[in-house]
């Protein structure tokens, strides 16, 4: 095993994956923490993101100190091309590469899965908010909407018909301008009577390691994973991903995916080729010795990962103040592990989550926990959330009772916990 004590890592992030730096200083000598956030006329807040945590120095420059730094982790996507070049030139790199655009390029993705031979949804591949208007008028009937690439404009929507939906279509049609011709959308139909769930872990050069998670996310809310042997997964999920997983021949990185399973075959809806939020923030805290696993990872090693428990649960902390506000937040010392913020700086001993212009976001981050049993992780993820005090606090604490029907529906799919 490589000693890491003399290593250092560079962390090239947008502003939400500062718990990643932050834990990989637990391992690393020295990480370095770059918010690639930067629009011609730069913000000063999008400089101090990142200030303050421990073992962590931010830098502006990360050209600079890039030949200095023994391995670089790239959390998100956008970044495909400059990954794969790196990698090319010699580093050592996190990051799962090109075959991230098949994330945002979702009518691409569908082609690829139908060659794969995975049941996919009625899709319809739309360009232009007017186009997408008439197809929403002859349909007729409740669909999904998602936009290619660009989901800052707008995250997935659900419509049942074009009067309850118009009002949503003018304000992203007036928000694009012009650009409303060119847009693309893919249009979905439902799959009922399913559940939905996902694998969560990582893959090294088209393979998958012997142990990694499962669960389900109740959107923007929480999670509740299991941590098992992949070779021991529920059928539904372990197709799919190895289906998924041959995509990804020269990608080392963060791999999720999300299902809608139904009693006869299972949907793959999305894949997530860098950190999902959530789980990602339980997933730091899910395994023993994490910087020595992203370490083995960039260099093209398998992790042999060791649970802390079996069962993960996370709350997603949230607050419409973080639109605009920077958000102090106070917990105890002791459950600091637990708690993940995004966008973070301390100062003057403080935590706080520093807002980002123009993203319409009220989750700043998460609280977890991680348990020999989903009781256990339940109960311990819902005590340290009433440990912890913002401004505007709006999580939900009902989350992981749904999870826990969740859990109990999903049984009856096929989908052990």
């Amino acid at each position: 095993m490589t000693t890491l004590k003399n290593k250092t890592a560079l962390v090239w992030d947008y502003a939400l994956f500062c718990p990643v730096a932050e834990k990989l200083a637990e391992g690393f000598s020295k990480v370095y923490y770059y918010n690639a956030t930067r629009k011609g006329w730069p913000r000063h807040n999008d400089g101090v993101v990142g200030q303050g945590i421990e073992g962590v120095e931010v830098t502006q420059d990360p050209w600079a100190i890039i030949d200095d730094v023994d391995c670089i982790v790239f959390p998100d996507v956008h970044d495909g091309g400059l990954v794969d070049w790196l990698r090319d030139k010699g580093y050592i790199v996190y990051g799962i590469g090109g075959a991230e655009k098949l994330e945002g390029s979702r009518w691409e993705f569908r082609q690829r899965q139908r060659e794969l031979g995975m049941p996919t949804p009625t899709t319809s591949h739309i360009v232009g908010v007017d186009s997408l208007r008439k197809h929403i008028v002859e349909a007729n009937k409740q669909l999904y909407i998602k936009l290619i690439s660009w989901r800052g404009d707008q995250e997935t929507f659900k419509v049942d018909n074009y009067a309850t939906s118009k009002q949503r279509l003018d304000r992203l049609e007036a928000d694009l301008g012009e650009g409303a011709k060119l847009v693309e959308f893919v249009v979905e139909e439902p799959i009922d009577e399913a559940v939905e769930v996902g694998y969560d872990g990582f893959v090294v050069d088209g393979k998958l390691p012997k142990l990694a998670a499962y669960g389900y996310e109740m959107k923007d809310c929480g999670y509740l994973g299991v941590v098992a042997p992949f070779a021991s997964f529920p059928k539904p999920i372990r197709w799919t991903t190895e289906r998924v997983v041959s995509l990804l021949a020269e990608a080392r990185g963060s791999f999720s995916t999300e299902l809608r399973v139904t009693k006869s075959k299972p949907y793959l809806i999305d894949p997530t080729f860098r950190h999902p939020s959530p789980p990602y923030e339980v997933m730091l805290e899910a395994y023993q010795d994490v910087p020595q696993m992203y370490w083995n990872i960039a260099n093209g090693i398998m992790p042999e990962p060791e649970a802390k428990g079996q069962y993960l649960a996370q709350l997603v902390l949230r607050s419409p103040s973080f639109q605009k506000d920077w958000i102090p937040v106070e917990y105890p010392r002791e459950i600091a592990n637990f708690v993940k913020i995004h966008n973070m700086a301390k100062l003057d001993g403080k935590v706080y989550a520093v807002p980002s212009p123009g993203v319409e976001m009220n989750e700043f981050g998460g609280v977890v926990a991680v348990a020999d049993t989903m009781e256990e992780a339940i109960g311990l993820v819902k005590e340290r959330l009433e440990q912890i005090k913002a401004p505007d606090l709006d999580t939900d604490t009902t989350a992981m009772d749904k999870a826990e029907e969740t859990v109990a529906r999903g049984k009856e799919f096929g989908i052990s916990f």
